[in-house]
């Protein structure tokens, strides 16, 4: 399993074994929690990995310096996503389904995802 992120140039980084979106194996008896942070030529990303026994829950922050990015996970399970903006716009084109993904400031987005490859594009800026 793993989740690939790159800049426009086709530069990847490899967050396998880093972040573990397929959850943990075996399950934890208790509740585990681990902080990490990256930067990428793009930006920095900071990730909350909660695990539970039957839950695992991500969160995280991206600073990017560039607005533009590729994502791909790979021989991950299928998931849902809540993706909450605070600030600024931005979309997700998922070339794997052929789903768009647009997100606002100050909105939620609730999103079924079997799969992603495709491209991101987020402005930083007030609406």
């Amino acid at each position: 399993m793993g989740m690939l992120i790159g800049d426009e140039v086709g530069i990847w980084h490899d967050l396998s074994g880093r972040v573990n979106l397929g959850g943990p194996d075996p399950k934890p008896l208790l509740v585990q929690e681990r902080r990490e942070k990256f930067s990428f030529s793009f930006g920095d990303l900071e990730l909350v990995q909660i695990l539970l026994p039957d839950i695992y829950i991500v969160f995280g922050d991206l600073a990017l310096q560039n607005p533009y990015f590729h994502m791909r996970a790979e021989e991950m399970p299928d998931m849902v996503e809540m993706h909450f903006s605070l600030k600024g716009s931005g979309a997700f084109n998922n070339e794997a389904t052929g789903k768009r993904y647009t997100f606002d400031a100050n909105r939620h987005n609730i999103m079924y995802i079997p799969t992603f490859d495709g491209k991101a594009c987020y402005m930083d800026r007030e609406n």
